[in-house]
């Protein structure tokens, strides 16, 4: 039997810059997205796979506070996206959105942008910001492009979240 495993691990980086605010911030990032693909999933003799997948909606869940004084304060930080390819097959490819808006840490603050599927590539781009903490922002991606043509085999690559002051 055929099987494609494809891994969707998230690793997370932090950069602090004018505003200091972030230098002692929590920022938590949660999950990782394992998707099977089978000959099963093949739904005609002759054709290709389905070809996309996607992940629960809250596959992965992004915090980020800086604590009480900077909370009153207020502050503005930002997310930005890329991956970094182990063992890859160039025809997928990743998406991402953001499917909420968390909940706040202490106080009210907002959280805007990807809130529709992007793609994910080698280049590092914005994908969300935000204002004040925020606890357990959903996440959930979006493999396209799986194809017959693609060995069987286990592919890997990870998607590299960079949160930064602003």
């Amino acid at each position: 039997m055929r099987k494609l495993l494809i891994f969707i691990s998230v690793l997370l980086t932090v950069s602090v810059g004018q505003n200091q605010l972030l230098a002692q911030s929590k920022v938590k990032l949660q999950g990782r997205w394992d998707c099977f693909v089978s000959a099963s999933d093949i739904i005609e003799a002759g054709n290709d796979y389905i070809g996309t997948y996607e992940s629960g909606d809250s596959e992965v869940q992004f915090s980020v506070n800086d604590g009480f004084w900077p909370e009153l304060l207020g502050y503005n930080w930002s997310v930005s996206i890329r991956k970094s390819d182990v063992d890859w097959d160039n025809t997928a490819k990743i998406y991402v959105q953001r499917t909420s808006d968390g909940i706040p840490y202490l106080l009210n603050g907002t959280v805007t942008g990807g809130t529709s599927y992007q793609q994910v590539n080698d280049t590092e781009m914005y994908f969300f910001s935000g204002n004040r903490g925020r606890q357990n922002i959903e996440i959930q991606y979006r493999l396209h492009g799986v194809s017959v043509v693609m060995k069987a085999q286990t592919y890997t690559t990870y998607i590299i979240y960079t949160v930064s002051s602003l």
